[in-house]
């Protein structure tokens, strides 16, 4: 959604919201985009950010507070504007092009992720125009889902004739699933308690958009750059050291060896 008003424009994410993580005070919630995007304030469950690319503009931007994918989509949209009317900077502003498909891009070709997007209510089939890639989520779940209400229980399977008995409850019980998907899309209602309605659509939608804790990304973290502060590297200033750490964590995005 998108409404300008005289040089501001807002716009909306795909993601579901959080009460966590909200910055104190000016504190910008995701520091490694401050040079593109200023952060303003809080906005019922959305961060207010303005874009730095458009000065002098006044453009607004509202993120939901655990994501800034819509980000991603507002910068690309801004630097397609931007290369109709350079002469000399093409080359970078290509390059700034690839650099965001080369980080992002494998998002939108994992199934299970554009599944997730799909099961959220407020977002469904809207957040894309690419046809293929909500067709691969969607596919996606009709393989998965399942309809919770009709589980069997554990039955030792011992011949041929069992295992086709079971196999037909298995697929009596994935139609169900789909006839549930199929009119959850129809709905034209976008709160959550919606998914309240059709069990199976909840059960996978909770199962895709519940992220695992765990601490191995933390731990991976600490461990590289314990290799980066080398006894060799001990006068590295902060600044530099975050900058090393980055480029060590980030090297598989890069094109240079």
């Amino acid at each position: 959604m998108e409404e300008e008003t005289p040089e501001t424009t807002t716009a909306s994410t795909s993601s579901t919201t959080t009460n966590e993580g909200e910055p104190q005070s000016d504190e910008h919630p995701w520091p490694y985009l401050s040079a593109m995007f200023s952060y303003s304030d809080v906005k019922d469950s959305s961060y207010r950010m303005k874009c730095l690319l458009c000065l002098p503009k006044n453009v607004e931007i509202l993120s939901y507070r655990n994501s800034p994918s819509n980000l991603k989509k507002h910068i690309e949209v801004k630097l397609d504007k931007v290369k109709l009317q350079l002469k000399y900077c093409k080359p970078l502003v290509d390059a700034l092009l690839s650099g965001i498909q080369n980080r992002f891009g494998h998002m939108f070709m994992d199934a299970e992720l554009v599944a997730a997007a799909i099961l959220l209510p407020k977002f469904r089939m809207t957040w894309t125009k690419d046809d293929a890639t909500i067709k691969m989520g969607i596919d996606y779940i009709k393989q998965h889902i399942e309809d919770p209400s009709m589980q069997p229980g554990e039955v030792t399977r011992s011949s041929s004739d069992e295992d086709d008995f079971f196999s037909s409850l298995q697929a009596s019980k994935t139609q169900d699933g789909v006839k549930q998907f199929d009119a959850y899309l129809s709905c034209s209602a976008d709160h959550m308690d919606l998914l309240k309605s059709f069990p199976s659509v909840c059960k996978l939608s909770v199962k895709l958009n519940t992220p695992l804790p765990a601490s191995a990304a933390c731990e991976r973290l600490f461990s590289i750059a314990g290799l980066v502060f080398s006894p060799r590297r001990v006068r590295l200033n902060s600044r530099l050291f975050e900058s090393q750490l980055l480029l060590k964590m980030n090297k598989k995005f890069y094109s240079f060896k």
